[in-house]
């Protein structure tokens, strides 16, 4: 089973930073539907409730979406080097 992410080298190399990139188009489609998950979800919010009285729904939804990306990164990145 392929991987679709591969971890970063680290700060110190020409692969800057840290955390997974992805190395598949399954990955970089995780990417995108995070990214739009999220921008979707705050116009949705912003449309929804101008005043601001929900403000726990961002946060949710910004922290779950990044808690699922965190769980799929993990399952399917590559960690042998």
């Amino acid at each position: 089973m392929a991987k679709w992410f591969r971890p970063r080298k680290g700060l110190m190399s020409k692969d800057l930073g840290y955390g997974w990139v992805p190395i598949t188009w399954e990955g970089w489609l995780v990417v995108i539907t995070f990214i739009a998950v999220v921008t979707g979800g705050m116009f949705e919010y912003i449309a929804y409730d101008p005043k601001g009285k929900l403000w726990w729904i961002p946060l949710l939804l910004v922290f779950g979406s990044i808690g699922i990306v965190c769980i799929i990164c993990h399952l399917k990145c590559d960690y042998t080097r």
